[in-house]
């Protein structure tokens, strides 16, 4: 088997391909969103179909790479792009499924791709927003040994509020079951604005809430809150918030509840979210800095250490999202009128931006 590489010969980039990036339209009076390509770049580089011995390889996650791709270092290529090239008369194009940088040497790059059809309206999306409206919807995931994170978590998400004025507490995630002790954590925003987590300990509940209100607007920010065994922290963008805690945390507890999205739990009204969530991940590690940063231009990321649930694409049937993660969490929407409205996105929203 052929070991993928990023060491270039003289002569191998004999391909001329044009890398295109996609440009979504604002959403119509149903959701729906056009989707155009346009050239990013154009470069040299080389072709190679990868057999089905190389795809299994790389692990189940990635059983749908087809091609991998080598160029010299382009800054900027990133897994939402596709590349489109002529081979004779036959024009190809491969949607970029993973970008390798080796030893970020920034000397060359290895796209894995998958080749697609030509038309845009076949491009699959990268992934789904849900949308909710405060009508207590009951998504959720049901309850794992995965999903007890009792020393230490993370969780990762984009958000837009709909409103920059929050009538009561409004839950985003949450593991949380009824007012017992089988109380885990949850992230809302309260009535001033400001992101509030707590977390059920042994005996007790600990509290972090921001300082100051950061629910400002109605635009998409990228968010993520981390629990350390110790503290909790959470960042907006990139960005520290400021916060005060009341208490001093021990350790989680892990009594059965399910994970909701949307609200606190699936038996209690008048937590209900208004707003839209997207590429949402729990890990059961306390992520740093650094490596939320990196991943903060992925919409999916698979199968990773520490990763116990990631939520990106819903099925055909629009009534769940299958864990990307691999550990079997699949989130399932509700079926009646409050089940979330969920729109289709072909590029990571932008921090400050409205679409999609």
């Amino acid at each position: 088997m052929q070991k993928l590489t990023n060491r270039l010969r003289a002569g191998e980039l004999r391909h001329r391909l044009t890398i295109q990036t996609p440009v979504v339209s604002d959403p119509g009076t149903y959701g729906e969103q056009a989707v155009t390509w346009t050239t990013y770049a154009t470069v040299w580089g080389k072709v190679e179909p990868l057999s089905g011995i190389e795809r299994f390889s790389m692990g189940q996650e990635r059983a749908d790479v087809t091609h991998a791709v080598t160029i010299r270092y382009c800054a900027g290529v990133k897994p939402d792009m596709r590349i489109t090239f002529t081979r004779g008369s036959v024009t190809h194009t491969l949607k970029i499924v993973n970008v390798l940088n080796e030893e970020f040497r920034d000397a060359a790059m290895t796209l894995l791709c998958t080749e697609t059809d030509v038309s845009a309206a076949s491009v699959m999306p990268l992934y789904h927003v849900m949308t909710f409206n405060w009508a207590n919807d009951t998504t959720a995931a049901a309850d794992s040994a995965t999903l007890d994170v009792s020393t230490a978590f993370t969780v990762e998400f984009w958000m837009r509020s709909a409103t920059g004025t929050i009538p009561a507490t409004r839950v985003m995630i949450a593991k949380w079951g009824t007012m017992s002790a089988n109380q885990a954590f949850y992230v809302a925003i309260n009535s001033s604005g400001k992101i509030t987590v707590p977390v059920k300990l042994s005996t007790r509940t600990y509290t972090w809430t921001s300082t100051s209100a950061v629910i400002t607007d109605t635009a998409w920010h990228r968010y993520a809150v981390v629990y350390d065994g110790d503290s909790v922290t959470v960042s907006i963008d990139g960005v520290s918030v400021d916060g005060s805690a009341i208490d001093t945390p021990d350790y989680i507890n892990t009594g059965a509840a399910s994970l909701c999205v949307g609200n606190l739990n699936d038996s209690v009204s008048g937590y209900s979210f208004y707003g839209s969530l997207a590429c949402i991940r729990i890990w059961n590690v306390a992520r740093t800095a650094a490596q939320i940063a990196a991943a903060a231009t992925d919409a999916e990321l698979g199968a990773t250490t520490g990763l116990v649930a990631e939520w990106t694409t819903a099925a055909n049937d629009e009534l769940t999202f299958a864990d990307k993660s691999g550990n079997g969490n699949t989130l399932t929407l509700g079926t009646g009128t409050t089940k979330p409205v969920l729109t289709a996105a072909y590029a990571l929203p932008v921090a400050g931006g409205t679409v999609p």
